[in-house]
């Protein structure tokens, strides 16, 4: 998969947050993990969501992405996905959540 199509349904400030975790991933990872390994996590993490889910998935997380941005919140935390359940709570039943 190219990189651009695997990241095409993230804004700039997706893609930064992204950069950030990948340098500060890299970093610790020549630190830390044998290459060998990495070389099997990083295939395993490729195929971590499958093709026919994929979209639905990106679509739930733009939404979580433009809630955030409503509420004028830049970090995820605890306290911010139960804000967003709480919100959806109001529309959806708690079995869809």
């Amino acid at each position: 998969m190219d990189v651009n199509e695997e990241f095409e349904d993230f804004d700039e400030e997706d893609l930064t947050l992204i950069g950030e975790l990948e340098t500060h991933t890299e970093t610790e990872d020549f630190v830390c993990t044998p290459p060998d390994l990495k070389e099997e996590v990083e295939k395993s993490l490729a195929e971590l969501l499958p093709e026919k889910s994929k979209g639905l998935y990106n679509a739930t997380y733009n939404s979580f992405r433009n809630w955030m941005k409503s509420k004028r919140t830049k970090s995820i935390s605890e306290n911010t996905v139960l804000g967003y359940f709480l919100e959806l709570a109001k529309t959806f039943k708690a079995s869809t959540l």
